[in-house]
């Protein structure tokens, strides 16, 4: 969706941006230069870019925790309908 800015400029609600002033490890703030330095990106962007993989990444463990409880959930009704399938299969001609 897109709105008007004050200069009635239009934008995306995607390129909105929060300012926010964060305090890291000295190692993390080095590895956070080393990475701006050798991408070519702004810290910001460094930043977004390894938030955006951390929440894909959860995103993903969710997903693969869904799967799982369903898969317990599917093997339930298996077994509880198994034999549903052993009759029907008996009670077909055999041909």
């Amino acid at each position: 969706m897109a709105t008007k800015t004050a200069r009635g400029r239009t934008r995306s609600r995607t390129s909105e941006r929060r300012q926010f002033t964060i305090t890291v490890a000295a190692d993390l703030g080095d590895y956070l230069e080393q990475q701006s330095a050798t991408t070519g990106m702004n810290k910001s962007a460094v930043v977004s870019r390894a938030l955006e993989a951390e929440k894909a990444r959860e995103e993903e463990e969710l997903m693969r925790e869904g799967y799982e409880e369903m898969a317990t959930h599917d093997r339930d009704v298996l077994k509880e309908f198994e034999h549903v399938d052993r009759e029907a299969n008996d009670s077909w001609p055999q041909y």
